[in-house]
């Protein structure tokens, strides 16, 4: 085939064994020259799920395949189209084929070669690919012209290529082509008629260029290679064989020294990025930290972006509860602790990352609904499209906690007579001290108003409120009363209320009582003269009432029947 021809590469891997091979992966490096064309074609059959790393877009010089699957006895096949600017024999030698769980294949290199012969055209030719594709927003794209030339020498060649609307030159790579006679060889600008002539060319700038002078041997080639990129996501379509020659990228006009640009239709595809963002909690208290998180969503094909940056304005009431990473998604968060402002600059992905997320903690401390629409998002990078929106409820009530523990005190098997205990177990006779905790959150704006917490407990429990409080001689047979050693024991933290020393409760006249009904425990809180009571009134303090930031602990004791 001539120089700039696809042809369809075939690879096949067999499986002769009699089990399904897993986690198959192959790497066929090109020959120089050879690379997948614009229109790629690329397929797989009987393959399983393969991850294709390289191979099915326009420019890639070598398939790259893993995590691929082959029944039992049988073949899977991949096919790419690629073309060649190597006049010659191009040789391309598959690499072994690894699995999972069948070793690594060991065909002979001879039955992993296939050969292209390619020959000169029978006009010199000009051919056009652009690579990486897609490519991100702002991000570079090579794209390399090459002239193929036919069998005898050719002078004075020439081209110019008007590039798509949006994709303008960022720099010179490198060139191989020359020349030895008649006009000398030049690389010039050429964004329309006003710069027909040729002008320097200017990174970010110049939308075109103009080559001149080429010179080549016969069944030579050489190429031009440079950098172009876009701001705005699209497609992008350079050809040659527009409808109109008005339309057309590299028109006939332009072709000098009988060079031909037959098939020419390399499209670049420029893809951005997308923020969303979520609460989460997506409802709390007061005060209550939520995880605000802005994901980062990249485009298809996930290619390489950089530049990325936003700014968040937070609703009114809504600030930074703590200081966020300084680095995510490849940039600099700033969120200031106590300010309503995030900032994000100089984001990157790597090629390949499908998405990445930005974390910072926020709260309120007035109660309400809160909507973050994506107008609170400002100074979005180029070709991000802004779709953060989401939704953080702030209530305005108590956050009250309650939890309930229990341990075994003495038993009369290993009670040691002498203030001491080995190993108490839950036996017959055995005391069991209970404990409750209730505490209102400190960043609740509101105090609860406790009425009455029942609790039914284990039916084998002996419940009595002057059971001693956990001293060893409790054990014994009818221990006598003290002041310390009444059923029940109340301690306040976090706030004012003067309950650190420990408040005793039982049946005795003039003490606090404890409500007790069958197997269950009845606490009431308030100060009704005669009600039981667990919460001391004092000034400031109304009754049943646990301040935010305030907890209570009452411990009780009953013996296992």
């Amino acid at each position: 085939m001539q120089a700039g021809v696809t042809s369809q590469l075939t690879i096949t891997i067999n499986n002769p064994a009699t089990y399904a091979i897993t986690g198959v992966a192959v790497i066929d490096p090109f020959p120089s020259g050879m690379s997948v064309t614009a229109t790629p074609n690329f397929t797989t059959s009987n393959c399983g799920t393969f991850t294709v790393v390289s191979g099915n877009s326009q420019g890639d010089t070598l398939v790259s395949l893993t995590g691929g699957t082959i029944p039992a006895s049988s073949s899977c096949t991949i096919q790419v189209n690629v073309s060649s600017t190597t006049v010659g024999t191009n040789s391309n030698t598959v690499g072994n084929v690894s699995t999972t769980n069948s070793g690594t294949g060991n065909t002979t290199a001879a039955a992993r070669t296939a050969t292209l012969t390619v020959t000169a055209p029978g006009s010199p030719v000009l051919s056009k690919i652009t690579s990486p594709n897609p490519v991100g927003v702002n991000q570079l794209s090579t794209m390399t012209f090459t002239i193929n030339n036919k069998t005898t020498a050719t002078t004075d060649m020439g081209f110019t290529d008007t590039f798509p609307s949006g994709v303008v030159y960022r720099g010179t790579t490198s060139t191989s082509c020359t020349s030895s006679s008649g006009t000398a060889f030049s690389l010039t600008d050429q964004t329309g008629a006003a710069n027909a002539a040729g002008a320097a060319l200017v990174a970010g700038t110049s939308t075109g260029i103009k080559a001149l002078g080429i010179d080549l041997a016969g069944s030579a080639s050489c190429t031009i290679v440079i950098t172009v990129s876009s701001a705005t996501p699209g497609s992008y379509l350079n050809s040659s064989t527009s409808p109109t020659a008005a339309t057309s990228n590299i028109p006939s006009g332009s072709l000098q020294g009988g060079l031909t640009a037959p098939s020419i239709n390399d499209t670049l595809v420029v893809v951005g990025t997308t923020l969303t963002k979520a609460f989460g909690p997506s409802t709390v208290v007061i005060g209550q930290s939520s995880d605000l998180t802005f994901t980062i969503i990249n485009g298809a094909g996930a290619p390489q972006q950089g530049g990325l940056a936003f700014t968040e304005t937070l609703p009114t009431n809504v600030v930074v509860a703590s200081a966020p990473s300084a680095t995510q998604c490849g940039g600099t968060v700033s969120a200031p602790v106590g300010l309503g402002t995030i900032t994000f600059s100089g984001g990157a992905m790597a090629s390949g990352l499908a998405s990445c997320t930005i974390v910072v903690p926020v709260k309120s401390g007035v109660g309400g609904t809160y909507n973050n629409t994506p107008a609170n998002v400002t100074g979005v990078s180029v070709g991000m499209t802004n779709n953060a929106m989401a939704t953080l409820t702030v209530n305005t009530g108590v956050a009250l906690n309650f939890t309930k523990s229990v341990r075994t005190i003495c038993d009369p098997q290993n009670f040691a007579g002498n203030g001491t205990t080995i190993f108490p177990k839950a036996i017959p006779g055995a005391y069991m001290q209970y404990t409750f905790t209730i505490s209102n959150a400190a960043g609740a704006v509101n105090s609860a108003n406790l009425t009455t917490i029942i609790d039914a407990l284990d039916p084998n429990l002996s419940f009595d409120v002057d059971l001693r409080t956990g001293s060893a001689t409790a054990c014994a047979a009818s221990p006598p009363e003290s002041a310390a050693g009444k059923g029940f024991v109340l301690t306040c933290t976090g706030g004012t209320r003067a309950c650190t020393t420990p408040i005793y409760f039982s049946s005795n006249p003039g003490d606090d009582a404890m409500g007790i009904t069958g197997t269950s425990i009845t606490l009431t809180f308030g100060d009704t003269p005669g009600a039981p009571k667990a919460l001391p009134t004092e000034a400031g303090y109304a009754a049943g009432e646990l301040k935010p930031g305030e907890s209570v602990t009452i411990r009780f004791n009953g013996i296992v029947r």
